[in-house]
């Protein structure tokens, strides 16, 4: 009948109408970006709260917060809490939330260290070279022997590899390649007396050089910039307290009229050819300069004095022990022993022992080679037995560890993230940056 539309014609018209609109007319919808603007604001609120406190330098380098998990929101939100600082979340608990940190261009609370080495060589390192203060924090470095054949174990679980020997390194280059690429540093202690293995010598960027010197002193190439190689090592050698140990000794054997003193911890400070018995009590340290077992010179906290000419500082005294730091400048005895060696990059060396003889070849004694990642090669202070390393020997190995590190770890997986720069200058100048991300949990 005309004038009649089938059902079929209706239906087919009306799915035409509907496309032709949804082509012509498309749907405008705008996401909100408020639960984002808000979580930024509470990572920010927090970051400035404990900055105000005066706790953000400790709470943003806590060991706690390395690796993935609740742990490091957990702990700006408790910090919150537990200091008063007039804020409180309402939205979003410690339990709803996970966070991440990544702390940029300074060195974290506690660094993993693997070392290829004998279990005598491990014990010197656990028991001398371990514990720092840097700008009033406690730094500790762990330190567990490892083969290198565990492939996986040292890539995952690690901040420093140390080669504590002359092993030949061609069937680990993959390995250690990869290891430099991943941001970890490789630390290799070794004498070397003949031509080395190919790996060894491009990772850390020296070759064997039979030539003879006649030199004495091992002295530090001192940056001129901060771009010099030589620049970080020279400041964590000369600006970061490495703890000294003592044990009970009880009371004070004094000369020259000091004051007595009772329940003291006695201890020694070793460097170039001279040792010098400490005593320490009541927060003081008193020095035997002269070497006749009696205390003659008294040393307050963060006090500078000389002892052979040298400068130092004791920058923090604990009943036990003391955190020592060289001052100014400094140069070695001879350490280099049988050691024959040539850097391929001269700009690498950090410490050397003059020129070989009749040529203007740095007699290098430690180098950094940065081609590759950190790589730091050091002649072996520990030829004699390790009993026989003395502290400013200890204080090359610490500084090479710190010197490697690569500092940070990438922040992944948060998709909102606040920045923020601070400052530290107790013990030495710091100027790092925290990246604090935060999202739910899915």
């Amino acid at each position: 009948m005309k004038g009649q539309i089938s059902m079929v014609e209706l239906v087919a018209a009306v799915g035409i109408l509907f496309i032709a609109l949804n082509v012509f007319f498309p749907s405008i919808s705008e996401k909100s970006k408020r639960e984002k603007a808000l979580i930024k604001m509470l990572e920010r609120d927090l970051l400035i709260s404990l900055d105000r406190n005066g706790s953000f330098y400790e709470t943003s380098l806590n060991e706690s917060w390395i690796g993935k998990g609740g742990k490091a929101g957990a702990i700006f939100f408790e910090a919150g809490i537990k200091k008063d600082l007039g804020f409180w979340i309402r939205y979003l608990s410690k339990n709803e939330f996970k966070g991440e940190k990544r702390v940029q261009n300074t060195i974290t609370k506690f660094i993993p260290v693997f070392c290829n080495c004998t279990d005598l060589q491990l014990k010197f390192l656990q028991t001398h070279a371990s514990k720092l203060i840097i700008n009033g924090r406690e730094v500790s470095i762990s330190y567990e022997a490892i083969s290198l054949d565990k492939v996986k174990t040292i890539l995952e679980f690690s901040d420093v590899l140390i080669i504590w020997n002359d092993k030949p390194l061609d069937e680990y280059r993959n390995l250690l390649l990869k290891y430099l690429k991943s941001g970890r540093g490789i630390v290799k202690i070794s004498d070397i007396t003949s031509p080395l293995d190919s790996t060894t010598k491009e990772i850390f960027g020296v070759q064997y050089l039979g030539l003879s010197t006649k030199e004495t002193n091992t002295s530090f190439v001192y940056p001129k910039s901060i771009e010099d190689t030589s620049y970080f090592f020279t400041k964590y050698f000369f600006k970061v307290p490495l703890m000294i140990n003592g044990s009970y000794y009880g009371n004070v054997p004094i000369e020259n009229g000091i004051p007595s003193c009772t329940n003291s911890y006695n201890g020694t400070f070793d460097f170039r050819d001279k040792s010098f018995k400490f005593w320490i009590c009541n927060k003081k340290v008193y020095f035997d300069t002269d070497g006749n077992g009696l205390a003659d010179k008294i040393v307050n906290e963060r006090e500078k004095f000389q002892l052979d000419n040298f400068n130092f500082s004791i920058n923090y005294v604990k009943k036990e022990s003391i955190y020592m730091v060289f001052r100014d400048t400094y140069n070695f005895t001879n350490i280099i022993g049988p050691s024959r060696t040539e850097a391929l990059d001269e700009n690498n060396v950090i410490l050397y022992l003059g020129n070989y003889v009749g040529t203007n070849k740095k007699v290098p004694v430690l180098t950094l080679n940065k081609s590759l990642g950190k790589a730091i090669w050091m002649v072996n202070v520990g030829r004699n037995g390790v009993e026989n390393i003395k502290d400013d020997e200890t204080r090359l190995i610490v500084t090479a560890i710190l010197s490697s590190l690569g500092l940070y770890k990438d922040l992944k997986g948060y998709n909102v993230k606040t920045s923020y720069i601070d400052v530290e200058n107790l013990d030495m100048y710091e100027v790092y940056q925290v990246d604090f991300g935060m999202s739910h949990v899915i």
